[in-house]
């Protein structure tokens, strides 16, 4: 299972799949649960029914999209019976909705402020046009990004890096890296979850690998997705995740899935771009 609700998005598409035996090679097509009964229900009793059809994963179905949205502070439960009897179910309780107060560029000697960053026009629309990669422009290595914002009560943090130009040069020339894996680094890295007990989180130049446009983002996570996070690496693609722990790792990872594996988790986010330039 693979189902993340983040506050005031719409409700995701839903991954479902089965166990594959060792002494079996493992296939996306031979492992996707089809034909399931899918039922995600708030505590209030509204009801929000998956469709298997035929287009995986999972979709929502009797709802407008972009209009019916994942609520703050809202506990939600996800039920599923496979078409053999099997149930599985799972239940997350989403965070308040979260605010980076102060998107920084800072010194990365004297961590003294440089200047504010600017914030997107539309934070609730992923733009690859919006202005604010026009005009946050920094070049590598040259200061450090800096997102403040109130603790509260959340459980934890989480980075995540998202670069948007698909053939733009890698800035790094790294000798431990082959030839293959360059070409193989993915376009979007993550922390570990992050404690952030005075409030912010810095983004190191170790996640940026490419230039161009980038998309930054903060999430605030609940329970379910901070203990999957730090009990597993499935945040750091070929390793090569960013940040510290804010708790320890474990040998097994922590689901918190009634009757399966995988995670049903829920995170409020916020969000800048930026596009980075190499060093003159």
């Amino acid at each position: 299972m693979d189902a993340r609700l983040i506050v005031g998005e719409g409700f995701p598409p839903i991954w479902l799949g089965t166990t594959v035996a060792p002494d079996r090679p493992y296939e996306v097509a031979s492992a996707r649960l089809r034909d399931a009964s899918v039922i995600l229900t708030t505590m209030g009793g509204d009801t929000i029914r998956y469709s298997d059809s035929g287009i995986y994963p999972y979709q929502p179905v009797g709802y407008t999209p972009g209009v019916a949205r994942v609520e703050p502070l809202t506990t939600y439960r996800l039920h599923v019976r496979a078409p053999d009897g099997r149930v599985v179910t799972a239940e997350t309780t989403t965070p308040d909705t979260f605010h980076v107060r102060e998107w920084l560029l800072v010194d990365d000697r004297t961590l003294e402020v440089r200047r504010r960053l600017a914030v997107p026009e539309f934070p609730e629309e992923v733009l690859a046009y919006d202005s604010v990669y026009s005009s946050n422009r920094l070049v590598y290595q040259d200061g450090l990004v800096e997102a403040r914002f109130d603790r509260d009560g959340s459980m934890a943090f989480q980075m995540a890096l998202f670069s948007l130009d698909d053939n733009s040069p890698l800035l790094i020339d790294a000798d431990f890296l082959s030839e293959a894996d360059k070409a193989s680094l993915e376009r979007q890295s993550a922390s570990p979850p992050l404690d952030a007990p005075d409030g912010f989180v810095r983004l190191p130049w170790l996640a940026v690998w490419y230039e161009g446009r980038h998309r930054f983002v903060v999430y605030s996570v609940d329970r379910n997705w901070y203990d999957l996070a730090r009990s597993i690496n499935f945040y750091a693609p070929a390793g090569l995740g960013f940040g510290s722990n804010a708790g320890d790792e474990f040998q097994r990872p922590i689901f918190h899935v009634n009757g399966g594996i995988g995670i049903f988790g829920s995170a409020a986010m916020d969000w800048t771009g930026f596009t980075v330039f190499p060093r003159p």
